[in-house]
Formats: structure tokens, sequence, C-alpha cells
């Protein structure tokens, strides 16, 4: 067995009190679980084993426990091994690959400032539960170039709206409407745009028709749960949920901005392919040139 470093968070999320908590100890979380959150609530525990010198983790670990009335009702076990021998699928019939997926630097390139710049093999992961169990999503921390680490951005289809609860870490939040024609949208060109700082214990609301990412400004990993439904029978539910449009994204590159790092902290470069961007609130992040 190779030694490391073994890192566990845990977080939970009250349905009776719209409370949520992170903790890095589990020692008192679920004494504190108990007292605090109420009789309807679901937790986490995230498993994340290292090996000295090496990223990502080799060993990811999610443990889920739904409760009602007190009692659970439910418990759900994804897992993922990169480094440990096993037989040829006893481990993917053990993954519950259908509520665990990870967004990879491959992926991630059709929407970068510096694709052909090295980054993470995996920028972000996301345990799906749905609007009632919530879905939580890890960034790691770091940056492509000067760019931070962010998910790939998406609209939303229909008529949707949905909010990010902070758990750990800081952030920037970025918001776009598109300009619409006869009623379709125009990637290229911007309604509105919105920039909005965010770290542990805020909240943001992502009104219908606006289309968002978030990037993880952070030491830290960068931790949310969102209420965002997802359907379980769609073609690729988990990694692109069908709520979801992430073509226009990738049309443009990522959004009307970058936020990339200057001076050691967050800033905002345009990028060049959208043709207009009408109205704006960088929200106290400032605006560089190059």
């Amino acid at each position: 067995m190779p030694t490391g470093t073994l890192k566990v968070f845990m977080w939970v999320y009250s349905r009776e009190n719209n409370l949520s908590i992170l903790f890095s100890s589990i020692a008192v979380s679920f004494e504190v679980f108990r007292l605090r959150c109420g009789q309807d609530a679901f937790a986490a525990l995230v498993f994340l084993f290292f090996l000295p010198g090496c990223r990502p983790p080799l060993y990811r670990g999610i443990i889920g426990l739904s409760l009602q009335g007190g009692i659970v009702t439910g418990v759900h076990i994804h897992a993922r091994m990169d480094f440990f021998e096993t037989k040829p699928g006893i481990l993917e019939d053990t993954m519950a690959k259908e509520h665990l997926a990870t967004r990879l630097h491959e992926k991630m390139k059709e929407v970068l400032l510096h694709p052909d710049l090295p980054g993470p093999s995996e920028h972000y992961y996301m345990i799906r539960g749905g609007s009632d169990m919530r879905n939580v999503t890890v960034w790691e921390s770091g940056k492509v170039g000067d760019e931070y680490i962010k998910t790939y951005g998406h609209y939303h289809i229909g008529e949707l709206d949905e909010t990010y609860w902070i758990l750990l870490g800081e952030g920037v939040a970025l918001l776009q409407k598109l300009v619409e024609i006869d009623g379709k949208p125009q990637p290229d060109r911007v309604e509105e745009f919105k920039a909005v700082k965010v770290k542990t214990g805020d909240s943001v609301y992502m009104p219908s028709g606006y289309g968002h990412l978030v990037a993880n400004t952070g030491s830290t990993y960068f931790v949310t749960a969102d209420n965002s439904p997802v359907d379980l029978g769609d073609k690729d539910p988990i990694s692109m949920p069908g709520h979801a449009d992430y073509e226009m994204v990738r049309l443009m590159r990522g959004f009307a901005y970058y936020v990339v790092e200057r001076n050691g902290a967050p800033a905002l470069l345009k990028n060049p392919l959208y043709k207009e961007v009408q109205k704006t609130d960088f929200g106290g992040v400032p605006i560089v040139e190059q």
C-alpha cells in the first residue's frame, strides 16, 4: 500500500431549514448534523487520496446518506480508483457512474483562453443528485496559464432557474444573457453580463435565460451544491445533462470574459470572439486589456 495524504471533507444539506455546512474534519460532524440539520437532510463524505507530488488524487470516494425523520433512508456509494489493481468489471460495477462524472482537461480545451497550455488532467468533479438530493461540484485549484480553473459553462434549455450554495472556497461566478432575434439566441451578442464574487456561505441565483459558469479563484478546493434537475434518462445525464446547452459556449470558446490572475487577484479579460456586450456589471472585478 503506498503512503500518501488522505483528505476527508463532509458537507450536509438540510431541506428543512435550507442549511449547508462543510467540515474538513469528521470527528464532530455527525453530532452537529444530528443537532442542527433537522429531520430531512442529505450528507456526503468525500475522500481524496494523494501520493506525494501527484495530482489529481489517485483515489476518490463519495458516500452519501439521506435522512428522513431521523432515519437513514438511503446510502449512496460512489468511488473511483486509479492506482489499485482490480479485476476488469468489478470496479465499474461499484462506481455508480450514474451519479459521478469528471470534466477532463481535453474537454475543457474547447473553452479555455490558452487551450495549448498544460493543466490538471481533471478540472472538476460532479456528483449529480438532482433537485431533491442536490448536485455537488468540486473544483481543483490552480490555473491554466493565467486563467483560473472553471466550469465549462452552459445555458439552460427552457424556463429553468438555479441556485448555487458555496460550501467551500472562493470564486467568481459569471452570468450572461444572449441577445435574441426572432426568438433565436445569438451566440456572439450578449444582452447582459454579470460577474459575482462568491465565498464560503454565499449563494448565487442563476435566473432563467442566463448562461453561467464559476471559476475557482482561491487556493483550496471550491465546492458548491445546486438544485439543478437531472433526468437520468438522458443520453449523458451526468457529464452533459439534457437541460443544459453547451454548444453555444463551445462555439465562442467560453463566455464573454475570462477570469484571469493579475497581481495575485482575479480580473476579467474580454473574449474577442464576442461582437457585442450591451450591459455589464463586473461586481468589483477589474477589467484588463491583456
